[in-house]
This record gives structure tokens, sequence and C-alpha cells, in this order.
């Protein structure tokens, strides 16, 4: 049992409405330390022509496929300590198995973590190559619906954090792990001076063909340059190490940055139904892609320990949409009608009770705490 372990805390309003404010508390080695975080839940989204693209059992064969390719072609690596807080590995517990490989739970800060991933060099690899070449996001026609449904909200969400945290507008971000580009683009569009940082020379390619945009393959190539915005969208559970992956972040950032971190919820509705179904990766549980997998603490917790405090979070998901297309896909039903009458709703209910599968954190560096 762990003598001093990481303890979070939220004080909340006992009927949570779509945006309100928490305090966050923090209980660690006899200190107290307090945050104030604005806190936004749900999020409009056209579902239903998003996954259009995407039938469930062929994202689903993609998935295995990819495993299979990583089984054959990888290095792996077994983890003795967690990869948050540094606990040691006897001092995590079994969360779930999922096709064969276990994912653990550290009862210190509370991260859940694969007993084996993938190691740096077989991950730079695929994504390099975009070894399967997974074109899922390289559809010239869904520009539009893709920054209206998913990148614009989240800029204009994260335009209006800066604002009310620096009294003064952003001019420069940086994406980190910036796929295709649609982000930036949007960003673009707003007239940020964008910049990103990608792997996959398919998608570097592509980036700079459709959107203009020339991403750098390396994190050198950025330089000493420093951002207003340090983001990346779904991309740090990919990591070996995430604690390396948000020391980057630090070295893009000014005292008037903000740091932003979206990434999938552990803590969720969605996890208890993946994992009535051990033998089918979909969308978290996904061994050797989503190596990590935050709850809001451990999240918390690692930005803390590297200077980061949380100011701002959006709860949002697509759990009620993964039940319905996994109801639909046994019955060899449509999912499309019933994802337009029930997503919506259901899944605002699921949000506002903390149980989606998606947070989006923004942090600032910490200059003074609330310690008492």
């Amino acid at each position: 049992m762990i003598d001093d372990p990481y303890i979070w805390k939220r004080e909340a309003l006992f009927n949570a409405q779509e945006n309100t404010r928490e305090k966050w508390i923090l209980q660690k080695t006899g200190m107290t330390y307090e945050f104030s975080v604005d806190v936004r839940f749900g999020k409009d989204i056209d579902i239903a022509s998003i996954k259009s693209n995407s039938p469930f059992q062929e994202e689903m064969d993609f998935i295995k496929k990819r495993l299979l390719y990583l089984r054959e072609t990888g290095e792996f690596v077994s983890t003795d300590k967690c990869p948050v807080c540094s606990e040691e590995r006897e001092f995590a517990k079994g969360k779930v198995i999922i096709c064969g490989v276990n994912y653990l739970q550290c009862t210190n800060c509370s991260h859940v973590f694969a007993a084996t991933f993938p190691t740096t060099s077989t991950l730079e690899r695929y994504y390099k190559e975009n070894a399967l070449k997974n074109t899922y996001y390289m559809d010239p026609d869904e520009i539009k619906l893709r920054l209206k449904e998913i990148h614009l909200p989240k800029i204009e969400w994260i335009v209006d954090v800066y604002r009310r945290t620096f009294d003064r507008e952003p001019k420069s971000i940086l994406d980190i792990g910036a796929g295709v580009g649609h982000f930036l683009y949007g960003c673009k569009q707003k007239g940020l001076d964008v910049a990103g940082i990608e792997y996959s020379r398919d998608y570097i390619q592509w980036c700079q063909d459709h959107f203009e945009i020339e991403l750098c393959a390396d994190k050198n190539e950025v330089g000493q340059r420093r951002f207003d915005i340090v983001c990346s969208f779904n991309v740090i559970e990919h990591t070996h190490a995430p604690d390396d992956f948000v020391k980057d972040y630090r070295l893009f950032m000014h005292e008037r940055s903000l740091a932003v971190i979206e990434t999938p919820k552990v803590n969720s509705f969605n996890s208890f139904l993946q994992s009535i179904y051990p033998d089918e990766p979909r969308t978290l549980l996904v061994p050797y892609d989503h190596n990590h997998l935050f709850t809001d603490s451990s999240l918390a917790v690692l930005l803390f320990e590297n200077g980061l405090a949380p100011k701002s979070v959006w709860y949002f998901g697509q759990d009620m949409a993964e039940l319905i297309m996994r109801i639909c896909d046994e019955q060899n039903a449509d999912s499309s009608e019933l994802m337009t009458k029930l997503n919506l709703h259901l899944q605002q209910a699921i949000d506002l009770s903390h149980g989606s599968n998606i947070m989006l954190f923004a942090a600032t560096p910490i200059t003074e705490i609330g310690e008492k």
C-alpha cells in the first residue's frame, strides 16, 4: 500500500451546468494545493456524418491488422514503473486485458498503462512510414466537415481560454503530432502564426499539398521558437514516455504560454463498455497504440510535476455513439438514424456526470500555487 499517494479532490455544484467552475485540490506529502478550474461539459457534433466513412467493423479490422503488424515487426519493453509518477510496478493493479495485453492501474496516481508496449524506435518507424497507409484523415472532401465539427470549436475554446487567462490575444501556436494539419489549417484561417511537428512523411506531404503548411519532422527543426499556445490532440497516449512528452512542451513555452492536451479519459462509460469485449480493440483500449490511458487525476499529476497548473478542462465524448454502433453492428442494422436521434442528448447526460471518454486540458506555468 502506498504511504503517500497523490490525492485529487474536486469541489463542485451538485447540479452541474454546461459551463461551471470547480476547485481542484491536490494533497501530497503533507501539503495541500488548490486550483480554480473552469469546466465545460458536452460538445455538439454531427457524429453520424463523421463516422459515415468509417464503418464499425472496418475500423476494428484495421486496428487488429495494426496490432498484428506491430507484434510481428516491433520490439517491446516491459514497464517496471508507472510512466507518470515513477511508482514501482508492484503497486499497480490489473485493470483490464485487451487482446492479451495487460493494462495496469497505478495505486499512487491512478494512471493506466500497458504492462508491455513498443519501443521508441518501433513507434517512430511505424508512424514515420505510415506503415499500414492509414488514409482515414486524408480525404480532401472531408476538410470542411472536419473543420466545422471537430477543429473550429476547439480552436475557439482554446483562444477564449488564452484570452481570459492572459488578457490578450494569442498570436502563435505549435501543434505536436499535427497529423495531416486540419487543426493548424483552422488556426491559420483565424490569423494565428502556426507550426507543427509530425512524424509521418505521408501526413507532412498531404498537409503541404492541401493546406500549404510545412510541418517539421522533428522537434529540433522548430529551433528556439516559443509559442503562445502549445498543444496536442490524442497524441500523448501513443508515446513511450509521457513525462518526456510534457517536458518537450516546456521547451516551446514562455511564461505566458498555454499548454493544451487532449487525450482519452479512461474513467469513462466507454472504457466499461469496451472491457466487455476484451478481444475487440477499439477507441480507448487499443494495445500497442494507446500505451497510456489517463484519468483526469493522473493527467493533472503529470502536469503538476512538470510545473503546469490545470486552468480549464472540457469534457466531451463519443461514448453513446460507440454504444449505438456496437449494438447496431451486432444486430446488423444501420446506426445512422439512431445516432442522429439519440447520441447528442444521451451523450450530454454522460458528459455532465464526468463520464465522457475525452478530456481537453488547458494548463499554465505555475508561478504561485494556492498552498495551504
